[in-house]
């Protein structure tokens, strides 16, 4: 991190396996920006850091480095108990959802208290839509906002979602995955549930994603907030 001149933060896994290939796909759809240097021959220090980007915020305030900061939305529910009334946060679909369990998206654009309830529901809903400001121009979040008329909760289904007739026409192909009659029997657009039905293993879903773009050629596209923050480190 001292010696780099740019940060990228991931999640887990399943970035840390395909960024590499992200990056090739940003620098060739961007060849008018990138002919001179490309973002895969910047100096770039990339960690798996999980939903906690937060922690390293004093240190990249100190050493001044450009972050982009690539998390899931993490959303979640309020249900108070009928029993005990207590009340938990359960993961849900983004469409439902008051709350997120994401603490990095809680720290950089300052989320109100929960307490203050009215506050706090705006703030949700500006963070939903991404207008919900950092607050900091040397760090960058990039999480999942609406595209193609859906809005999803984590990078698989987000990616899932986007390439949806690839993964159909690929399915004995990816590993990683269960239940693959359910891509057949899909309809509408409940790519949150469908992602819970079909994915096993994350990393090896990934893996195959990989070996299928340099093996097979294909041609998988990129979730918009991803390209969009590769755009961002590239050009600051």
């Amino acid at each position: 991190m001292f010696f780099a001149s740019k940060a990228i933060f991931i999640e887990g896994t399943t970035e840390r396996i395909l960024l590499p290939l992200f990056i090739e796909m940003h620098d060739k759809e961007n060849v008018d920006e990138t002919a001179e240097s490309g973002l895969s021959s910047q100096n770039i220090s990339v960690l798996e850091v999980g939903a906690n980007a937060r922690a390293f915020a004093p240190f990249l305030e100190f050493i001044g480095v450009r972050t982009l900061a690539i998390t899931d939305i993490d959303t979640t529910k309020a249900v108070v108990s009928e029993k005990t009334g207590k009340t938990s946060y359960p993961a849900c679909p983004v469409a439902e959802s008051s709350h997120t369990s994401n603490e990095t998206l809680k720290h950089f654009p300052s989320a109100p208290d929960p307490k203050e309830e009215k506050d706090f529901s705006d703030w949700h809903k500006r963070l939903v839509d991404g207008t919900a400001s950092s607050g900091e121009g040397q760090i960058v979040l990039a999480y999942q906002l609406a595209e193609d008329g859906y809005h999803a909760r984590s990078f698989e289904d987000a990616f899932i979602s986007i390439n949806l007739d690839k993964v159909k026409a690929r399915k004995n192909m990816l590993a990683g995955l269960k239940n693959r009659d359910k891509l057949d029997e899909f309809r509408g657009n409940d790519f949150y549930t469908l992602t819970t039905q079909i994915l096993g293993k994350k990393s090896d879903f990934s893996g195959s994603v990989l070996y299928l773009a340099l093996a097979e050629g294909e041609s998988w596209r990129i979730p918009k907030y991803i390209m969009d923050g590769l755009k961002w480190i590239h050009k600051n």
